[in-house]
C-alpha cells in the first residue's frame, strides 16, 4: 500500500532542510574537505552524497514511525556506511583496493541481512541455479561492477544523476515494491540535478556510492520478484553503456600496462564532451540509447542474443563517432 501522506511529509521536511543546508554548502564542504580541487571547477563542493544521505535519513525516520514494514529499513545502516566510505574517498582519495575490500564487506553484511538480495539463479528462457558460494560471489561482483561503472561515468555535470533518475523511473514502472523509496530518491536526485547543473555541487564519490548501492538493491529485488518478466538481459540493457565503457577502459589500461583504476580522459563521455560540449545533450544520448535498448528487450521481448548484439553495436557506433578526431 502506498502512503501518500509519507511522501507529503517527506517533501515538506526535505525542502526545509535542503534550503537551510544549501546556503551553508561551501563552509560545510570546506570544513569536511569535500571539495573538488580541480582549478577548472573552481573548488566546487562534493555535496551530492550529503543531500542523498539527508534525504534517506528523513524518509527512514518517517517510515520508522508510520510503517510496520522494515524490509528495506534494515539496509539503510549499510547504505550510510557506504556513504562514509565515499565521503572519505572524496576527502582523502582512498586507495582503490581498500575501497573495493570495504565495499565488498558491506555487500556481505547487506546480503547476510536480507537473503532476497543474493542472486542465486538466472532466468533466461530456463533456470540456471547457483550454489551458495557462486551466488554470493556473483552478487558481490554485481554490486562492485555497478559501483565502478557508475563511478567511471561521473566525469561531466548531470550525466550520472540524470542517468540514475532514468533508472529509478524504469524500476518504478517495472516493479511497484519500495514505491515510496523510489519516488523519494527521484525527488532528491532531481534537486541534486538542479544544483549540479548550476555548478553549486557535484555528486562526488559519496553520492555515486549511495546511488549505486541503492539501485543495486532495488534492481535485485525487482528481478527476484519479477524474474519471468524482468530478465537479466533487460538489466544488462539498462547498464550496457556504463558497463561496456568500464570494460573497454579496464582492458585498454591493462594493455597499456597501467593500473585499471588509473584516471584518464578516454571515457565515452569525454569523447562526446569534446565533440558536443553540452552536458545535457550527452546525458540525453546515454538515456535515449538505453531507453531504445530496454524497450526492445523488455517491452517488445526481442530475442536476448539480438538485444545484446544491438547494444554492443549501438555502443560501438556512438564510441567511434565520438572518438573521431578526439584530442586528449
Amino acid at each position: 500500500m502506498i502512503h501518500y501522506s509519507n511522501l507529503i511529509y517527506f517533501s515538506l521536511v526535505t525542502l526545509i532542510v535542503f534550503s537551510i543546508t544549501q546556503n551553508k554548502i561551501v563552509p560545510l564542504a570546506n570544513k569536511f574537505k569535500l571539495i573538488d580541487r580541480d582549478p577548472k571547477t573552481k573548488n566546487t563542493p562534493l555535496f551530492g552524497g550529503v543531500f542523498l544521505a539527508m534525504g534517506l535519513l528523513i524518509i527512514y525516520t518517517i517510515l520508522l514511525f508510520t510503517s510496520n514494514k522494515n524490509y528495506f529499513l534494515s539496509e539503510f545502516v549499510y547504505i550510510f556506511l557506504i556513504f562514509f566510505i565515499g565521503a572519505y574517498d572524496d576527502s582523502k582519495n582512498l586507495n582503490p583496493l581498500i575501497r573495493l575490500i570495504l565495499s565488498s564487506i558491506i555487500v556481505v553484511l547487506i546480503i547476510n541481512r536480507n537473503e532476497l538480495l543474493i542472486i542465486n539463479f538466472l532466468y533466461i528462457d530456463k533456470f540456471y541455479i547457483f550454489n551458495s558460494f557462486i551466488a554470493i560471489f556473483f552478487t558481490i561482483l554485481c554490486f562492485l561492477l555497478f559501483q565502478n561503472a557508475l563511478n567511471l561515468m561521473d566525469g561531466i555535470n548531470c550525466l550520472v544523476i540524470s542517468y540514475c533518475i532514468f533508472i529509478l523511473i524504469i524500476l518504478t514502472i517495472v516493479d511497484q515494491s519500495n514505491f515510496e523509496i523510489k519516488i523519494i530518491l527521484i525527488f532528491v536526485s532531481l534537486y541534486i540535478l538542479i544544483l549540479n547543473y548550476n555548478n553549486i555541487t557535484f555528486l562526488g564519490d559519496s553520492g555515486v556510492y549511495i546511488l549505486s548501492f541503492i539501485i543495486s538493491i532495488l534492481i535485485i529485488e525487482a528481478y527476484k520478484l519479477n524474474y519471468k518478466t524482468f530478465s537479466p538481459v533487460d538489466i544488462l540493457m539498462l547498464f550496457s553503456f556504463a558497463g561496456y565503457d568500464m570494460f573497454r577502459l579496464f582492458i585498454q589500461r591493462i594493455l597499456k600496462k597501467k593500473h585499471p583504476f588509473s584516471k584518464d580522459k578516454n571515457h565515452l563521455h569525454h569523447y562526446l564532451k569534446y565533440k558536443i560540449k553540452n552536458s545535457f545533450i550527452i546525458s540525453f544520448i546515454y538515456i535515449f540509447s538505453t531507453l531504445i535498448l530496454f524497450t526492445f528487450s523488455y517491452f517488445l521481448n526481442l530475442n536476448y542474443l539480438i538485444s545484446i548484439f544491438l547494444s554492443i553495436a549501438l555502443y560501438l557506433t556512438i564510441l567511434f563517432y565520438a572518438k573521431n578526431n578526439y584530442r586528449n
